[in-house]
């Protein structure tokens, strides 16, 4: 029996430092669930459009946020595991132990790692996306110029499965622009290497290959159009637009997706003819647009007519 309380008071120590341990990353692991529920900053959710990128700060202030949970975490857990051991050795009395230290130098050296290497991830991708939300802001001052020219425009079209960019309806059709910067062109940026070259479907800088976006901006175009055929019953052609904000594309436009500058997408747009469409089918288009977009932001708002509540 007293050779079981001895086991156990040299095994004290280590209980209690991975019960702090335990305690601290239960405790941080609560707030990281809420800043995936979306509850670790206030949002206007009511609003019935969307801002250019809005998906994309999203995900910026909640990388933020787990960036500060996790560097907070980085200077208390440490810390507050070594005054639990010196704690415990106080008020029994006793001296420390060397396998005790060697358990302690362990957490507090595998925590460490494990958290500036957390860290330094959650920096690059705050940097990151920090990058492709200037260039959705850039992209939508180039094209909201079209406003005054019969256009509309719209940002950040929630689909349920993605967000597509940007919209474009007018006389000349329908378009969808994807502006993003690929992550693998991460290294791209570092290098100054901002000549984008189009091989195909895929794109290459330096010795980086992505095959996804070119893929990915005809699938966007590709549902939009789908989806308006089922919800106004007009068969529209959609084109898919792409711009990578930063870079210089190296390319030949081609029918299935058109590769354009920033400063070159507004003159695309006017010059060319995807499906010519009437004032009343833009009219109509739009306003399917704009009920899908109040969809989004509450089913049941009392502050749609009774017109579209009965199309919801």
């Amino acid at each position: 029996m007293l050779s079981r309380l001895e086991t156990f008071e040299e095994l004290l120590p280590l209980f209690l430092m991975f019960g702090v341990l335990l305690a601290l990353l239960a405790i941080f692991q609560r707030k990281l669930g809420g800043i995936n529920a979306g509850r670790a900053y206030g949002r206007l959710d009511d609003l019935p459009f969307r801002i250019p990128g809005a998906s994309v700060l999203d995900r910026f202030d909640r990388t933020t946020s787990e960036f500060t949970i996790f560097a907070v975490a980085v200077a208390v857990v440490p810390l507050t595991l070594l005054v639990s051991y010196l704690a415990y050795l106080y008020l029994s009395g006793k001296n420390a132990k060397l396998m005790d230290m060697v358990y302690l130098t362990c957490l507090l050296v595998g925590f460490l790692l494990y958290g500036t290497h957390k860290l330094r991830r959650l920096d690059a991708k705050k940097k990151r996306l920090q990058r492709v939300y200037t260039g959705l802001q850039m992209v939508a001052q180039e094209i909201n110029g079209l406003m005054s020219s019969g256009y509309q425009v719209y940002h950040d079209f929630p689909s349920g499965r993605f967000h597509i960019d940007h919209i474009i309806v007018g006389p000349n059709g329908v378009f969808t622009i994807q502006s993003r910067i690929p992550s693998c062109f991460d290294g791209a940026v570092e290098r100054r290497h901002f000549v984008i070259k189009a091989m195909g479907k895929e794109l290459r800088a330096a010795k980086t290959t992505d095959a996804i976006s070119i893929r990915t901006t005809a699938i966007h175009a590709a549902w939009l159009a789908n989806w308006l055929l089922t919800a106004a019953g007009e068969a529209v052609r959609v084109q898919p637009l792409l711009t990578l904000p930063g870079f210089t594309i190296d390319a030949v436009d081609t029918a299935d997706v058109i590769m354009a500058d920033p400063a070159r997408i507004v003159g695309v747009v006017r010059t060319t003819c995807v499906n010519p469409l009437t004032p009343e089918t833009i009219q109509r288009l739009c306003a399917e647009i704009e009920i899908k977009y109040r969809r989004e932001v509450s089913p049941k708002s009392d502050l749609l007519p009774n017109s579209e509540k009965m199309r919801v």
